[in-house]
């Protein structure tokens, strides 16, 4: 037993004499590179092909032809299309000429526009076809549109995205699958041109209270066109790893009218003293002076801007007192959706403060007899 220990001994002592220094160096090569992989794995993993899908969720029923100007943008363009001051420009086509007294249209195409499965876009590829309009490849790159008649907003039409047969269209990105039910688009999933793991899947839900259940629940990661970031009583910038941005949607207005029938409201004076005394801004959106956002070209600031001011207000409330049936109290009726009750209120409380009782009816319809108005703010 003692001599198998002592051979094992010396076995094991011209082990480490032979193979001693190539272990050490092995262990400290192993430690080497065991923390330079802890320190890079970051950076590793960002070089592995891992896909980057994001899911968003939109409020409306839309078909594919009206689908919001976001997604219509990342998968194809029309032949003109409308800058943010209202402006037409070519897009698709490099210029066009209006002919026969405004009822023929000539496009000279690009020659440098390309669907996303490679083909170019020409006068024979161009799929674009209008009930009651000629349509006629003059050659590659020409074509004409004749109408019936004189439409001017005709521009405006051919703004809508170029789509062949089987989504194909001219944008940065490709239709990989949609989901329809019936002629409205329920799930639209988008990838990438230049990356294929770049991928965005939309989904569409009936009304705000269903987009934001989606939001809660996990099903989307991003939600727009909310009006409020408030759900069961719990304001989502409190959900973790979650961020709200608000951005001013200046292509809704929401308008108030007045009732000019009404013996109240028939006088200007109450009119005009009631305009003095709204609010310059809203919780939901900023308020408005035009039917246009500032920046369109078709914006007019000739008018007066009727901007907050209690003195005027009550100067000119005071004035119409005669119209109040000799009460001395000036009493409206508001009715509004109740989509906008937030609004109607914040309108209520500054009329009572220049004296005007305000009572507010929630309508499903569009109401009778309402006020000026203000731009919707969507929260993202």
């Amino acid at each position: 037993m003692a001599v198998n220990k002592r051979l094992l001994f010396w076995l094991l002592k011209a082990y480490v004499k032979k193979w001693g220094k190539a272990i050490v160096l092995s262990f400290i090569a192993g430690l080497v590179i065991f923390f330079t992989l802890l320190s890079t794995s970051r950076f590793l993993l960002s070089l592995l092909p891992i896909e980057k899908r994001s899911s968003i969720g939109y409020i409306g029923a839309y078909s594919v032809d009206t689908l919001p100007h976001d997604i219509h943008q990342k998968l194809s363009r029309g032949l003109t299309k409308v800058e943010n001051d209202g402006s037409i420009k070519p897009d698709a086509a490099r210029s066009w000429e209006i002919k026969n007294g405004g009822k023929t249209y000539v496009f000279t195409l690009r020659n440098d526009v390309f669907y996303s499965d490679g083909r170019k876009l020409t006068a024979k590829t161009l799929p674009y076809e209008f009930r009651g309009v000629k349509k006629e490849v003059i050659d590659d790159d020409t074509v004409s549109f004749t109408l019936h008649d004189q439409y001017t907003p005709f521009l405006v039409t051919v703004t809508r995205p170029i789509m062949r047969k089987g989504f194909v269209g001219l944008g940065e990105f490709s239709i990989q699958n949609i989901e329809l039910n019936g002629e409205f688009v329920k799930s639209l999933t988008i990838v990438s041109n230049r990356d294929k793991l770049l991928v965005e899947r939309y989904s569409f839900y009936p009304s705000e209270d269903a987009l934001k259940i989606a939001f809660a629940l996990g099903e989307i990661k991003k939600a727009l066109g909310l009006s409020t970031a408030t759900f069961l009583n719990t304001e989502f910038v409190h959900y973790k790893n979650t961020s709200i941005q608000k951005t001013i949607d200046r292509t809704i207005l929401v308008t108030l009218f007045f009732d000019t029938r009404d013996p109240v409201l028939s006088d200007p004076k109450i009119r005009s003293g009631l305009s003095y005394a709204l609010p310059e801004s809203f919780a939901t959106g900023e308020r408005a002076f035009l039917p246009y956002a500032p920046s369109s070209k078709f914006a007019n600031n000739d008018g007066i801007e009727k901007h907050q001011d209690f003195s005027h207000a009550h100067l000119l409330l005071d004035a119409a007192k005669e119209q109040t049936n000799g009460s001395g109290v000036i009493k409206i009726t508001l009715k509004t959706l109740p989509k906008y009750r937030k609004t109607a209120l914040a309108i209520q409380e500054v009329w009572k403060s220049v004296g005007v009782e305000t009572v507010i009816e929630e309508v499903d319809g569009k109401p009778n007899r309402q006020a000026p108005g203000r731009r919707k703010k969507n929260t993202r």
